[in-house]
């Protein structure tokens, strides 16, 4: 979903996160009930891609 290399940096992370998060944010279908609640689903997905990706960082980290 998130397209990111297999050994990818917290920034890596981010920066993907952000440029999905402003692609698909639920404020770029205002008017569009059908692709709102589409977007709505992906910035779930992407929300919890994200935090998962970000524990699986933390715990390399603390494990160095």
């Amino acid at each position: 979903m998130m397209n990111l290399p297999v050994h990818f940096t917290k920034d890596e992370l981010n920066t993907t996160y952000r440029f999905l998060s402003s692609k698909y944010h639920p404020d770029k279908a205002v008017g569009n009930p059908e692709k709102e609640l589409f977007y709505t689903e992906i910035m779930k997905l992407l929300v919890n891609a994200r935090d998962a990706l970000q524990k699986e960082l933390d715990k390399k980290e603390r494990s160095k």
